[in-house]
């Protein structure tokens, strides 16, 4: 999680890229669709801070003043809806701010405020991966005299927070709730006697948790050093003891400002500022190995004063770095930038993303687990400007977010593993967004099986993330229609196969084939009905009629897109299933005899073979995420492949009272 000062942040987003259905296509156009507000004017807004979940659902808490007291709201806008009117989540009579909010892929959060009023303890709301909130705030034990919360929360929904509490001197503080039990015992984190100021924490999705801070030494009285402290919790076991990560000389380093630390599951790193000839970055990286940060320490050359620095690191290791430099020559304020390869390599060159940046120009940063960079900064004047980078390039030329009617001061950044980049600033009394969409519509589609001669209906499914999309038809035969459905007869009985393209506010390109199948009609029985025109006999012996089947479930399904990377790690595939009534999504992933054969698995008599299953509870018209999980036999020969590998993945849908409904769709995996 990205803070700078006390009132900026950043975290990924994950939203589903392209869906598949018969084929998959897209073409990613990379605009910033226009700023909007969150929500309407209200009360003065101020301290925004943004998360998104694994659903692409991105969460947008703030200040908001009353005339006396201060509360704390939230905004939530789900994956291809709008944003919800903001609630209160820490009410104004607790007069709290400075939040602190953490989400994880299931939508589990936690939102923590300093409170103000004397020796009030903090406050804290969380929220269940079944999208309710708890209905009032709770008091954070042991935080009366604590302020600058910092929040984390694992893929499980094991919480921990950290602060400074206030006192002679000053402390770290720390405490640990599990999943579905209370806080635990407040503890000190930081060495008893000495100044500790300056807590940051990230937490991995596996529930290890880095607390960085910083602490005055005081080997004697006059020792001016300030150092980088860390100390580590892996789940519920006891706190390690804190080490320094500073190299520590007899006068030097004065560490300053909140050190910022980064995860990305396997990799952490951690930068901060300190003063030796004039303030550089300082960074120390773990390499992966789970035994804390046993890398050497690596700084930044760079000829101005470095102030601010903001870092991440994506799953390869590599890291990138922004800050604000500022000159010790006449040229102004300036954005840079530099990258690391691998978690022992040097800094690049550092190189200038905005010269002569107005304002404060203190950036934030978000990285992917792929290694897409998005970077925004106040310019002065209301502008909040932002720059993009893909992984291993370079920023592009910055652009500007703000409008007339959406103008700002402060804006933290967030950025989806689907490469879309989410900014969010204060206005004077909103907060307000804007998005560089890159990620395609998700295509669905459906076709109904029809009569020579009658029309069969076509549904494309398609959703955006971030809005209406525009869809158009080409049923194979050279005709063509738009709109989300569509009805075409075609001229001859078969199988035929239509393409449906989805075109989003951005000009991102989704297409998928649907099949449809047109049949013959079946002549009457002998030929024709009864030449004198009158009813057929109801003489003879009473016939039993059977009642009517069940009607099925409607179904629809999707696979979803993603880099093999996260596929592997997450040792599955996902698919998006959708039902008109509630019930459950099966699926099995097989691969056929010859893909089997290739990737040396051994190979059923005349069947596919079974590679991974997965199955899922779904509510009635909303999309849930099926896990596919992959054997572990298949899983290591797909890694090993050296071409593609195709996978046949059937869907089936079930629910009371209704008959099941089967889909089947395919994906291609890229090791």
């Amino acid at each position: 999680m990205h803070r700078l000062l006390k009132q900026w942040l950043s975290s990924a987003i994950l939203i589903a890229p392209a869906a598949v259905l018969l084929a998959l296509g897209g073409e990613a156009q990379a605009a910033w669709l226009p700023a909007e507000p969150v929500v309407a004017s209200g009360p003065a807004a101020s301290d925004v801070q943004v998360a998104v979940d694994g659903k692409g659902d991105v969460f947008v808490a703030w200040v908001t003043a009353n005339p006396t007291n201060h509360a704390i709201v939230v905004s939530e806008h789900p994956a291809g809806g709008s944003w919800s009117p903001a609630t209160q989540k820490i009410q104004a009579t607790q007069d709290c701010q400075e939040p602190s909010l953490a989400v994880n892929e299931a939508g589990a959060a936690i939102l923590v405020a300093d409170c103000k009023t004397g020796a009030t303890p903090m406050r804290y709301a969380t929220r269940s991966i079944f999208g309710t909130w708890s209905t009032t705030s709770g008091e954070l034990p042991g935080s009366g005299s604590g302020k600058q919360p910092r929040a984390g929360i694992d893929s499980t929904g094991n919480f921990a927070v950290a602060w400074q509490t206030e006192g002679s001197p000053s402390a770290v503080d720390a405490v640990y709730a599990p999943v579905g039990g209370g806080f635990g015992a407040v503890k000190q984190i930081s060495t008893a006697g000495k100044v500790a100021t300056e807590p940051n924490l990230a937490m991995t999705p596996t529930g290890t948790v880095d607390l960085v801070w910083l602490e005055q030494r005081k080997q004697i009285s006059t020792d001016p050093v300030v150092q980088v402290m860390i100390a580590r919790k892996r789940g519920s076991a006891e706190w390690t003891a804190s080490g320094h990560l500073t190299s520590n000389f007899t006068n030097t380093p004065v560490a300053f400002g909140e050190p910022q630390i980064e995860v990305d599951g396997t990799y952490q790193i951690v930068a901060w500022t300190q003063e030796e000839t004039h303030p550089e970055m300082i960074a120390r990286n773990s390499n992966g190995d789970g035994n804390g940060f046993s890398e050497p320490i690596v700084g930044i050359a760079e000829s101005g004063y470095v102030e601010f620095p903001q870092v991440g690191i994506d799953r390869s290791g590599r890291s990138i770095a922004t800050w604000r430099s500022f000159p010790t020559g006449p040229t102004g304020i300036a954005v840079k930038s530099s990258s690391a390869s691998t978690p022992t390599s040097f800094w690049a060159t550092p190189s200038t993303v905005q010269e002569n940046a107005a304002g404060s120009a203190i950036p934030v940063l978000s990285v992917t687990p792929s290694g897409y960079a998005a970077t925004a900064w106040y310019m002065g004047g209301g502008q909040i400007w932002a720059a993009t980078r893909p992984a291993g390039g370079a920023f592009g030329s910055p652009v500007t977010l703000t409008t007339p009617q959406q103008f700002g001061y402060e804006g933290p950044v967030a950025t989806n593993d689907g490469e879309d980049s989410v900014v969010v600033w204060n206005t004077s009394d909103h907060p307000a967004v804007a998005v560089e969409d890159r990620t395609a519509p998700a295509l669905a589609p459906t076709a109904t099986t029809a009569t020579l001669g009658s029309a069969t209906n076509f549904t494309a499914g398609a959703t955006d993330a971030w809005g209406p999309v525009h869809v158009t038809w080409d049923f194979g035969d050279g005709a063509t229609a738009t709109g989300a459905t569509a009805d075409h007869t075609y001229a001859s009985a078969g199988t035929k196969t239509a393409t449906v393209t989805a075109t989003d506010a951005a000009g991102n390109v989704g297409t998928a084939t649907v099949e449809a199948r047109v049949t013959a009609p079946t002549p009457a029985p002998g030929g024709g009905g009864d030449p004198s025109g009158l009813p057929p006999s109801t003489t003879g012996p009473p016939t039993h009629v059977s009642p009517p089947a069940p009607s099925k479930v409607k179904l629809t399904a999707a696979a979803v897109a993603q880099p093999w990377e996260k596929q592997a790690k997450a040792k599955a595939v996902r698919i998006r299933c959708k039902l008109d009534v509630a019930g459950r999504c099966a699926v099995v992933a097989t691969v056929t005899k010859s893909v089997a054969k290739a990737l040396g698995l051994a190979v059923p008599k005349g069947k596919p073979l079974r590679v991974g299953s997965g199955k899922a509870s779904a509510t009635a018209n909303r999309f849930a995420r099926v896990q596919v999980k992959l054997t572990a036999k298949a899983l290591g020969a797909i890694a090993a492949s050296p071409k593609p590998v195709p996978l046949v993945l059937t869907v089936t849908a079930t629910a009371a009272d209704r008959g099941p409904a089967r889909r089947t769709l395919r994906l291609t995996l890229h090791p």
